[in-house]
C-alpha cells in the first residue's frame, strides 16, 4: 500500500519568501516528495495573500498579481487544498466527540477547483467572489475594532509589558499554551462553536483544544 505524503502547510510569510527567492515549484515539490512530504494550500491562505489588493494602489496590486501568479504554478502541479477553517474546526469537533484519531483535512475536488479558479483570477488582478467578500469584511472589522484595541492595550500597561516580554524564541511554546487559557478558549467558543449546539460549552472547547494539540504532537 502506497504511503500518503505528509502535508506541509506554509503560512503567508513562507509563500512570500518562496516567491521572492524565485524557488522553482516543480523542483521544490519533487525534493519534498522524495522525502515523503508535499505542500498544501488553504482558502485562508488565499484570502490573506489577497490582502495585498486592499492597499488599492499600483504597488499592492502588482505584488498581489506576482504572488498569485507564483502560487498558481503550485496549483497547476496539483498540490492538495485544505478545507475551510470553519470546516476544519468542525471536523476536529466531530473527531473529539467520536474519539477519532485523525480528520479528513482535504478539500473536495469541487472546492479545490473553486480555489484554483479564484487564484487564476487574482493572478490577473481580478478580485471578486468569496475573496472580495472576505476583504470587505476585514476592512469593516478593522474599522470597528481598531480604536477599541488601541484603547484596551493603552489602558492595560500590564498586558502591554507582558506581551513585550515574550521573546521570539519563546513564541513556539507560548502560542499553544496561550490557546488553552480562558481567553483562547472563549475566542474559539464565541467565534465558532457557540452555534454548534448546547453541548459546546467553554469547558467542552477546552477539551477540544487539548485534544487537537495532542493529535498534532503525536502526528
Amino acid at each position: 500500500m502506497t504511503q500518503q505524503p505528509r502535508l506541509i502547510y506554509p503560512d503567508t510569510i513562507i509563500w512570500n519568501l518562496l516567491c521572492d527567492q524565485n524557488i522553482d515549484p516543480r523542483t521544490l515539490l519533487d525534493s519534498l516528495r522524495a522525502k515523503g512530504f508535499t505542500l498544501i494550500v488553504g482558502f485562508h491562505t488565499v484570502y490573506e495573500l489577497a490582502r495585498n489588493f486592499e492597499r488599492d494602489d499600483a504597488a499592492g496590486n502588482a505584488r498581489g498579481r506576482q504572488l498569485f501568479s507564483y502560487l498558481k504554478q503550485y496549483l497547476d502541479l496539483d498540490i492538495p487544498s485544505t478545507k475551510q477553517l470553519w470546516e476544519l474546526i468542525m471536523a476536529e469537533d466531530e473527531a473529539f466527540t467520536k474519539n477519532l484519531s485523525v480528520i479528513d483535512s482535504l478539500a473536495t475536488s469541487q472546492e479545490s477547483a473553486t480555489e484554483k479558479c479564484e487564484v487564476e483570477k487574482l493572478a490577473d488582478g481580478i478580485v471578486e467572489g468569496g475573496v472580495k467578500v472576505f476583504l470587505e469584511e476585514r476592512k469593516q472589522f478593522a474599522r470597528d475594532t481598531k480604536a477599541q484595541q488601541v484603547a484596551r492595550i493603552n489602558e492595560r500597561a500590564k498586558l502591554r509589558d507582558y506581551l513585550r516580554a515574550i521573546s521570539e524564541d519563546e513564541l513556539a511554546t507560548w502560542i499553544p499554551k496561550e490557546t488553552l487559557t480562558m481567553s483562547g478558549v472563549n475566542t474559539l467558543y464565541q467565534r465558532f462553536l457557540l452555534r454548534a449546539g448546547p453541548g459546546r460549552t467553554p469547558q467542552y472547547v477546552h477539551g477540544l483544544l487539548s485534544f487537537a494539540r495532542k493529535s498534532v504532537e503525536e502526528s
